[in-house]
């Protein structure tokens, strides 16, 4: 059953990140509910805020108790980025229906005209990984810049114990990633049309009955928690899933989803992907999900955004799984918004030219 269950909050990531979220973005304006005439102006400014450098700050924590055990999985990190209109852009041309090479090719042009950097700390409990002895903590620095990846080895080398101190993982290492899927794209297009020929869309009538800020307001409540006139304004955004799941036409966008998610798992009957639907159904049901975002007054730009979600099934316990209750935050602060210059790729990084990459593709293919 537990295969059920990952499925089905798989089908829920997927249906409101790409259905939903894109449905709301798709809007003329913005939500405002029964805000007022200027904090509604507000969230529209910000909405048009061209965004295109930031450094941020950024962390997250997940608890979850399943099946009479718990753990905690908790994480931080730093950044920064320059060309975010590039990836404003992409995301916008992505909505209607294109061809998975389509978006290889979008996802290109955003990695070459994105520069950015992050370092990332994850604690995970000892049921989730084996980890030597002496760390306690999963440590990864990366850059992107010219459409060239980079890792600093020396943040991996803990992770191998003594195994790592007798290779030659140290300093940084390169991909050149852009250059790679754009030969790959040129010599091997087949490789990504294949990858789409069976992906089913979800249907833009249904999406756009979520485009209707009447519809909407069914299930979704804005309200302004900080003073009038305050240099910062914070909105905070709820949604009702148990509502949600009561509307038809979100039941059909989860079907439609489910179907597209399923064909990846081609072992299942009709039987379990109905069964999957209404596991599905049931965990939304005991969703919670909130948004905070701080919104500068004068500039409309995005201050910080956190996300909460939390599930709680122990009035109802599910005959599937149990009881199971789960709590995950986001947080995401952003500084010197617009005033990123550039962002520097590390000195005496050894980079994999995308010749020797190919190389190494065509003898796996190969091997194959």
């Amino acid at each position: 059953m537990r295969r059920y269950l990952l499925l089905a909050l798989l089908l829920i990531f997927v249906l409101l990140s790409s259905g939903l979220a894109l449905a709301q973005d798709d809007m003329q304006g913005v939500y405002c509910g029964a805000l007022s005439e200027q904090d509604c102006d507000l969230l529209m400014r910000n909405k048009d805020f061209a965004l295109s450098s930031a450094h941020i700050d950024f962390s997250f924590n997940m608890d979850l108790t399943a099946e009479n055990e718990s753990f905690s999985l908790s994480g931080t990190g730093s950044g920064a980025f320059v060309g975010a209109p590039a990836l404003t852009t992409s995301l916008q041309d992505m909505q209607p229906a294109i061809t998975t090479l389509q978006q290889i090719e979008l996802a290109v042009n955003v990695m070459r005209d994105l520069d950015a950097e992050m370092t990332l700390s994850i604690t995970v409990p000892e049921s989730m990984a084996e980890l030597p002895a002496d760390v306690d903590s999963i440590d990864l620095e990366v850059k992107l810049v010219d459409g060239i990846g980079y890792v600093n080895l020396d943040t991996l080398a803990p992770l191998m114990g003594s195994a790592g101190e007798n290779t030659q993982m140290q300093g940084w290492a390169g991909l050149d990633i852009v250059g790679l899927l754009d030969a790959l794209m040129e010599e091997h297009p087949e490789l990504f049309e294949s990858m789409g020929s069976s992906t089913q869309t979800l249907d833009p009538e249904l999406i756009m009955q979520f485009q209707n800020p009447e519809r909407i307001k069914d299930y979704v409540d804005i309200q302004r928690t900080s003073a009038d006139g305050a240099p910062v304004a914070v909105f905070e955004t709820t949604v009702d899933m148990a509502a949600l799941v009561d509307d038809p036409a979100f039941t059909e966008l989860m079907l439609q989803a489910m179907e597209a998610q399923v064909e990846s798992q081609p072992g299942l009957t009709e039987a379990e992907r109905q069964q999957a639907v209404e596991i599905g159904l049931g965990v939304v049901k005991h969703m919670t999900v909130s948004a905070t975002q701080a919104i500068d007054a004068e500039t409309a730009a995005t201050v910080s955004m956190d996300v909460n979600v939390s599930f709680d099934n122990s009035e109802q316990p599910s005959d599937d799984f149990g009881v199971m209750m789960m709590d995950v935050n986001f947080n995401l602060a952003y500084d010197d918004v617009n005033a990123v210059e550039s962002i520097e790729a590390p000195e005496d990084a050894t980079v994999l030219p995308v010749e020797t990459l190919l190389q190494m593709w065509n003898m796996d293919s190969n091997s194959n």
